[in-house]
């Protein structure tokens, strides 16, 4: 994990996760905006098997504020993905922003038995 900044915004390179159900995606980078947080993100899947982004994942900050999912790039939402021969697929995922302040924050997919998460995606080093 590293910290950074780029055109005047926070930048967290590969940060930490305390646990996740889910070890498709590997959360490369989180830009931190006054507009966005942007996930960049690379799945690992096995080749031309399809993954699904769902249309309501979710950002929750440490102090409870959900973000929703404005946009993404690479992969549609709510739609399946072909894992091209690589098994390895890079996409963008743009949420609401962060609050001011937030030093951890999770990555939910609230829908079905078995939601997908990702927990305490650090954005300090402490």
């Amino acid at each position: 994990m590293s910290l950074g900044e780029e055109n005047g915004h926070k930048v967290v390179n590969f940060p930490t996760v305390k646990k996740s159900n889910n070890d498709i995606p590997e959360i490369r980078q989180v830009v931190l905006t006054d507009t966005a947080t942007v996930l960049r993100i690379r799945a690992y899947y096995i080749p031309k098997y399809w993954i699904q982004i769902m249309k309501n994942i979710q950002l929750v900050a440490d102090n409870g504020t959900v973000c929703p999912v404005l946009r993404s790039e690479g992969i549609p939402l709510g739609e399946k993905f072909y894992m091209p021969e690589s098994g390895e697929a890079d996409y963008t995922l743009y949420f609401a922003p962060l609050p001011a302040g937030t030093r951890s924050f999770d990555m939910v997919e609230p829908e079905g038995s078995n939601p997908d998460r990702v927990e305490g995606i650090a954005l300090t080093l402490e």
